[in-house]
């Protein structure tokens, strides 16, 4: 694996989506979803449900996860790039890891907002 790749690319990931979570984030989370999580008040944090939000104490946290799941995204972009070649066992095993470690990025996301 090219690790160099896997780096730059995760980092590239991470600022990208920095960035448009930042510019989009205000429109989705206190507009569209708003009703959303006023209904849903009591499963979330006590920092976010704060008037207002305790955002800086979370962060850390948020910033810690999102570089690393940019690492293992980029990881897996890495190794399978090559459309999965191999052995039909192979080639079943690499996705079947691929999904897992994907889902564990969806997951990792949702561990700072919960209490």
């Amino acid at each position: 694996m090219n690790w160099k790749a896997v780096i730059l690319g995760g980092l590239a990931y991470y600022a990208t989506a920095f960035v448009v979570s930042m510019a989009g984030g205000v429109f989705i989370h206190e507009g569209v979803l708003d009703a959303a999580y006023q209904a849903t008040e009591s499963f979330w944090r006590p920092e976010l449900v704060q008037d207002p939000p305790d955002m800086a104490t979370l962060m850390p946290m948020w910033i810690t996860t999102g570089i690393l799941t940019s690492f293992i995204l980029a990881g897996i972009y890495m190794t399978f790039r090559g459309a999965l070649s191999g052995p039909a066992w192979q080639r079943g095993l690499k996705f079947g890891v691929a999904m897992w470690l994907w889902g564990v990025c969806l997951m990792a996301a949702w561990s700072g907002v919960f209490n």
